[in-house]
């Protein structure tokens, strides 16, 4: 499933906490989005330790920033954590298993005209750490495109790609990555 919450501006005293729910309407625990009272709200929020199996996106964190995603499962999903327009975000030590995408991070071009949020803040995708997962039976453990000065190092990988990039990804940093014993080391993809 996919969360999108916008709320550009409200009354002083509100006050309000989201709850997020999976696919099976499990509750996501550890992932609260809280609105401030009288404040924003956006993509700040963390994912710890849950489990999530059989979705199209295990977890969809548009525009999420200074998050971090750590000991999760993520395993069946098409995508297993897909990230659009992050910023800051830390994804460390997760198990990925037979997703087809493990992790994709982007930058989208075309942001939408009708919203405030992009209109008025730095929404280029970059600055993540992803360290310290595990990729099993992976089709493309990582799928970056136009996303900058990232860090990726110190994961175990049985992918058929370990990582695909294209566009822009300038200071993007692979170090240390490693297949899991009894695999062949899988190849890297760049496209425009």
């Amino acid at each position: 499933g996919e969360l999108k919450i916008a709320i550009d501006e409200g009354p002083e005293t509100l006050d309000l906490t989201f709850r997020v729910l999976n696919a099976d309407q499990q509750d996501l625990t550890g992932w609260v989005a809280a609105y401030a009272a009288g404040g924003l709200t956006e993509g700040l929020a963390d994912l710890l330790a849950n489990r999530v199996v059989g979705s199209d996106y295990g977890l969809w964190g548009g525009y999420s920033y200074s998050s971090l995603v750590q000991g999760n499962v993520f395993e069946s999903n098409r995508i297993g954590l897909a990230i659009e327009h992050g910023q800051d975000n830390e994804i460390v030590g997760n198990r990925f298993l037979g997703d087809s995408t493990g992790i994709w991070l982007w930058a989208n071009p075309i942001e939408p005209s009708d919203w405030g949020y992009p209109k008025h803040r730095d929404t280029r995708s970059r600055g993540y750490l992803i360290a310290g997962n595990t990729m099993e039976v992976v089709r493309t453990a990582l799928r970056i495109s136009d996303t900058h000065d990232s860090r990726i190092h110190q994961n175990l990988n049985r992918a058929d790609t370990v990582l695909a990039v294209r566009g822009d990804t300038s200071g993007l940093q692979l170090t240390s990555d490693t297949p899991l014993p009894g695999t062949t080391p899988p190849f890297v993809r760049c496209t425009r």
